[in-house]
């Protein structure tokens, strides 16, 4: 309800975006699963994209005079709006329904790649979860005292209990991965399988690099939260990241984005001795008037997903998504 009032004033005039003389903006834009069918029970759902609404919202940015960037150069033009997008981990649907959208319009995007997708070494664990209460199955882990059974929790509880989860995943997989996946494994979610249904092969990644369209970055090996980490790991999972995309594709990454882009995520690259990508992505909110004053290390994006309308674009691109966001967050 409040952001429903503080955002009354815009719908009136239809929130059209507003360009000052003489000055420019840059928005980036995250996406993750562009999916045909979205669950509507889906613990995930922030995540994903039909591809109907996607071109929508592609074709509202063309509208409104947006200039697409390159991945690999973000301030080349003088465009009153500049846009790129990117998307995240690194999932089938990606080559399957996105790709094809961004060659239909022209549109630059960078993949950041979770390399330890296609080695298929990565747990999804977010998505486990959703399998956890799709199937009604049972997660033990005593060592925290942890003992959900999904079939015992009410419809309405789902979102909470799965939010507990996350945040119990988000400090704790990185240091007790075996002990988790071994009860993962035991509750009967089935990473493999999910990898090999949903996640991009090398010879996929590789038939993306092939469009000219097409940058691809860095998203750590196995999708840890960066904070949890010591300098040490840190670098050892960007570095092996880089070291795999440049062997399988050929192509050396510039830009990183943090595994999970919040607040818990973010860690400060300045102070790692031996990082070499120059770029870094969050998933904080904001609008760039000025690239060369941004952290080059904590770039703000905004997430595209199924609930984001043109007006919600314009709110973004008049800087508005982000101080609602401040307010309310």
């Amino acid at each position: 309800m409040i952001e429903y009032l503080l955002f009354a004033p815009f719908k009136l005039t239809g929130g059209k975006p507003v360009f000052l003389p003489g000055g420019n903006k840059i928005l980036f834009l995250s996406l993750h699963r562009v999916r045909t069918s979205i669950p509507s029970n889906s613990c995930n759902a922030f995540l994903d994209i039909s591809p109907d609404k996607l071109e929508i919202l592609l074709l509202h940015l063309k509208s409104v005079g947006a200039d697409f960037l390159s991945g690999k150069e973000f301030t080349n033009t003088e465009a009153p709006l500049q846009v790129h997008i990117t998307l995240d981990d690194g999932y089938k649907d990606n080559l399957i329904n996105a790709l094809p959208l961004f060659e239909k319009h022209s549109i630059p995007f960078t993949l950041f790649l979770t390399t330890g997708i296609p080695d298929r070494e990565a747990v999804l664990w977010w998505y486990l979860l959703e399998e956890l209460f799709a199937k009604k199955l049972h997660l033990k882990i005593p060592q925290f005292n942890i003992d959900i059974n999904a079939a015992r929790i009410d419809k309405d509880k789902e979102a909470d209990v799965f939010t507990f989860l996350r945040g119990f995943f988000l400090e704790n997989y990185a240091a007790f991965k075996d002990m988790i996946d071994e009860a993962l494994i035991k509750a009967g979610v089935d990473n493999a399988a999910f990898l090999e249904q949903h996640g991009l092969s090398w010879a996929d990644v590789r038939k993306l690099c092939k469009s000219k369209l097409c940058t691809i970055g860095n998203h750590t090996h196995h999708h840890f939260c960066m904070s949890k980490l010591s300098p040490k790991a840190v670098l050892k999972e960007i570095g092996h990241a880089q070291q795999r995309i440049i062997k399988e594709t050929g192509t050396t990454p510039r830009s990183l984005a943090f595994p999970f882009g919040a607040k818990e995520d973010i860690i400060d690259l300045s102070r790692l001795k031996g990082l070499r990508v120059p770029y870094a992505f969050s998933t904080e909110t904001g609008i760039i008037r000025n690239f060369d004053k941004v952290n080059k290390l904590s770039i703000p994006r905004y997430f595209l997903n199924e609930q984001i309308t043109p007006f919600s674009l314009n709110m973004m691109i008049n800087g508005m998504r982000h101080r609602v966001n401040k307010l309310l967050y």
